[in-house]
């Protein structure tokens, strides 16, 4: 086997590996902008062993939320 033949498969490896790599890229950035998030997580407090205070972000308004165990409630829009 001659050296161009390896070069030609080395050639087309790297192609291969550059193609995986641009789509999973690719496969990144369109989950950061579809999931970007409008939701953010403001501040927490722990209350107790399984509940908590949240306020959260959502598309500029605050809301005071309770979490605990199984149970969500929304306490108080804040603005």
């Amino acid at each position: 086997m001659s050296a161009a033949y390896y070069f030609q498969i080395l050639f087309s490896l790297l192609i291969f590996f550059g193609l995986v790599y641009g789509l999973f890229v690719f496969s990144k950035r369109v989950q950061k902008k579809r999931f970007s998030g409008d939701i953010k997580v403001t501040d927490r407090l722990l209350i107790g062993n399984h509940a908590s205070l949240v306020i959260v972000t959502i598309r500029s308004h605050e809301y005071l939320i309770s979490v605990g165990g199984k149970d969500i409630r929304l306490l108080e829009k804040l603005s």
